[in-house]
Order: structure tokens, then C-alpha cells, then sequence
């Protein structure tokens, strides 16, 4: 399913830029 299939896309890109942040705390206080 395309839509189920986009559904974990988003939950992972979420974990991503949780781990991003977190790695980098200046560049997510800057926005």
C-alpha cells in the first residue's frame, strides 16, 4: 500500500531529524 508505505517514510524522516537535532543542537536552536 503507497499510503502505508509513506506513513513509516514520515515516522522515520521524524526519527532522523530527531537524531540530527540532537547531534547538532545549534543548528536546531537556529531555527
Amino acid at each position: 500500500w503507497q499510503g502505508w508505505n509513506l506513513q513509516v517514510v514520515g515516522v522515520e524522516e521524524r526519527r532522523v531529524t530527531r537524531v540530527l537535532l540532537q547531534k547538532q543542537p545549534d543548528m536546531g536552536s537556529g531555527k
